[in-house]
């Protein structure tokens, strides 16, 4: 392979920055040119959403990649801010369908309370791990902050999501099965952790490159046609 390893490959910038803009390239030709069918302000929301976070997930790798090394510097403070994005879409697309009253100021404030919590959360005990044991690798930083988005993110499924719409919502189980979505990223980002961190396997960096995609590439096509299909029979969140 034109690669040494697939560390190597990962750490390109054909994986982390090219191979992740096609899709959401695509999708956003599209999300301009073709107006979602019975835009109810349920669909208004997610359709503007989605344009809001497709340009984000276009700037990121090429944020955090090219434009670092162009720098030369500070790339752990982007690569903390665009992971911070990264929680914060989740939780203002759970916010925005969850409570139609709201407008988007209020939307917004709520989430980005939550966003910060894994984040802290990860940092805290993985200085906690460092303290106990006398060190503790960077890699396992990723690795907890993935997996408490994981139960953080069943919570919010399981119990906040049902608590905050009806049981007659059809919204209910989109939202839903959007959240199963983040949890299979990021339980697949851990799992290919723990190969790297406890197998050092260097598949590991192969298993991580699927994640990498449904979190940058996929996700937001997956929120638009979760949201499109059936559409004009979501509930109705306040327009922005």
């Amino acid at each position: 392979m034109p690669f040494d390893s697939f560390d190597a490959f990962y750490h390109s910038d054909l994986q982390s920055v090219y191979l992740l803009q096609i899709l959401p390239a695509l999708f956003l030709v599209y999300w301009w040119a073709v107006a979602g069918p019975n835009q109810t302000p349920a669909l208004r929301f997610v359709r503007l959403y989605c344009g809001v976070f497709c340009v984000e997930t276009l700037i990121d790798p090429v944020a955090t990649g090219p434009l670092v090394a162009w720098l030369g510097g500070g790339g752990t403070a982007l690569g903390l801010l665009f992971v911070l994005l990264g929680d914060f879409r989740v939780f203002v697309l759970v916010f925005g369908i969850c409570s139609p009253e709201r407008d988007w100021k209020g939307v917004v404030g709520e989430a980005a309370l939550w966003a910060p919590i894994v984040a802290i959360s990860g940092y805290a005990l993985h200085a906690a791990i460092g303290l106990a044991c006398g060190s503790a690798p960077g890699q396992l930083l990723w690795m907890l902050h993935e997996i408490l988005f994981v139960l953080l993110a069943g919570y919010v499924r399981n119990r906040l999501i049902p608590a905050r719409t009806g049981a007659d919502d059809p919204n209910r189980a989109k939202l839903q099965r959007t959240v199963s979505f983040v949890m299979l990223y990021y339980g697949l980002w851990a799992f290919s952790d723990a190969l790297i961190l406890w197998g050092d396997l260097d598949v590991g960096w192969l298993v991580r490159v699927v994640p990498n995609q449904l979190y940058y590439s996929v996700w937001i096509p997956f929120v638009y046609a979760t949201f499109f299909s059936g559409a004009g029979r979501a509930s109705v969140p306040s327009s922005p």
